[in-house]
């Protein structure tokens, strides 16, 4: 989507962070987190406050990836595979 992510504010629609990640999906959002599946195959996590990047994971390139759910316990799969991720630290389980 037009190369970048962005916050924008409730209230008047200001622009309160951007980050230059292209994605095609959907992302996700928990209390701490932006998730973003990207156009190159790795899942980022941005600060939900800044826009930093917290973390990227590329174990899971070349898999045809969806866009990524923020759930407090759950898994993804492809092809049947489940697949974690960890929120704090962006390691695949």
């Amino acid at each position: 989507y037009q190369g970048k992510v962005v916050a924008l504010s409730l209230g008047d629609g200001s622009n309160l962070w951007d980050q230059k990640v292209s994605t095609y999906h959907d992302i996700a959002v928990d209390e701490n987190h932006v998730y973003v599946s990207d156009d190159k195959d790795r899942v980022v996590a941005l600060n939900r406050t800044t826009g930093a990047e917290v973390w990227a994971q590329t174990a899971l390139s070349g898999r045809d990836q969806i866009g990524p759910a923020a759930v407090p316990a759950g898994d993804g799969s492809h092809g049947g595979l489940p697949y974690f991720i960890l929120s704090g630290a962006g390691r695949t389980v």
